[in-house]
């Protein structure tokens, strides 16, 4: 049934838009650079304090480590398509991280930040991992895009940090945000109450680009919103800013003010909306850590397949967490065995594919 479910939404999906000539293949690949649970130790601990993992990706998503990024690059480099490209993982970075030491001192009332540089450094005690990074992007195997300032909501964070919620609580001390409820764990940071945090958005997006850009020396082409919710307010913003991109799902979850309850908008492939930005639409989906019993290959292959059909580029989503192996190493070994067996699958059946990141899209788009 699931994968029924998949074929119909991918028709749905594919059946808007323009069309593009060829068969363009694009990972987007979500939260590098954003913490989520330390280590091992953290876990087992929030366990035995009660936390309930068993829904929960944080049981495995760990910061990416030098490790991790070393083996998922020597696997890309071994699959080429016909112009010599190997397949190229549209790295959506986070910038900041939450500096739990002085948000500790100052009573849990102000948000303190390390950027994601100096968060490898605090975790790994070496900058090799963001030595790596670098690699990476030099060798076309990276392209670093924007999501996000932190990929947390302040304020709903804070608020229960404030009124001494103990799940949350025991979480912080771990070094971690994980909620104790739920998988979204504060995770939903355009996320809004009141519309007056809408100006403080802009602020915030505006610090994340000018990071961006500071830190990888280009400005970024494209923006996706954490968990895909954001308001359609803060579009013109980033415009202004040098995106010109919007990555997500074929739907935009758009807030009302209250924690789980949104409205919803319907986005085309190449529509543009009214702020100037122009739509990509995420028709694949590759998340093996998410439902390891899945099978992703088979059905992300479908999805690719229909994608091509109906003459749209294939965006695979595909987080970084299925190729992190610094709490659980069998669920990186087991991304990477999928990601190969899926590569080796595309290129059998596709040989006239064409591996590029979503800016190379913008170019290929704009350019005819």
């Amino acid at each position: 049934m699931q994968l029924v479910k998949s074929t119909l939404t991918s028709i749905i999906t594919n059946s808007t838009g323009i069309s593009v000539p060829g068969k363009l293949l694009i990972f987007e690949s979500d939260d590098w650079g954003a913490i989520r649970t330390p280590s091992i130790q953290a876990v087992e601990s929030l366990k035995f304090q009660g936390s309930d993992f068993s829904n929960s990706n944080y049981v495995v998503d760990k910061l990416e480590n030098s490790e991790d990024l070393d083996l998922l690059f020597n696997l890309l480099l071994k699959f080429k398509d016909g112009k010599g490209n190997s397949p190229k993982f549209t790295a959506n970075f986070i910038m900041f991280n939450p500096d739990f030491e002085r948000i500790k001192m100052d009573k849990y009332d102000v948000f303190h930040k390390r950027t994601f540089v100096d968060t490898y450094i605090d975790y790994y005690g070496d900058d090799l991992t963001w030595k790596k990074i670098k690699s990476g992007i030099e060798n076309k195997l990276f392209t670093p895009q924007f999501h996000g300032r932190e990929h947390i909501n302040v304020n709903r964070w804070l608020r229960d940090l404030k009124s001494g919620k103990i799940s949350v609580l025991n979480s912080f001390d771990a070094g971690c945000t994980f909620s104790g409820e739920g998988d979204y764990s504060f995770m939903e940071a355009l996320d809004w109450d009141s519309e007056l945090e809408i100006n403080n958005q802009f602020k915030v997006l505006k610090e994340g680009l000018d990071f961006f850009y500071s830190t990888f020396g280009f400005q970024s082409n494209s923006f996706i919103a954490p968990c895909y919710i954001w308001d359609s307010r803060i579009e013109k913003y980033l415009f202004a800013n040098g995106v010109k991109w919007l990555q997500g799902i074929r739907k935009q979850i758009i807030p009302k003010g209250r924690y789980g309850y949104y409205n919803y908008k319907s986005r085309k492939f190449g529509s543009v909306n009214e702020s100037g930005l122009k739509n990509n639409i995420r028709n694949c989906f590759f998340e093996p850590s998410f439902s390891p019993h899945y099978d992703w290959v088979g059905s992300c292959l479908k999805e690719i397949s229909l994608a091509f059909y109906l003459k749209k580029p294939a965006v695979i989503s595909s987080h970084r967490i299925n190729y992190m192996g610094g709490i659980r190493e069998k669920n990186r070994t087991m991304g990477l065995q999928q990601l190969s067996l899926l590569l080796t699958k595309v290129l059998e059946k596709f040989p006239d594919i064409q591996f590029i990141s979503t800016d190379e899209l913008d170019y290929l788009i704009t350019n005819g």
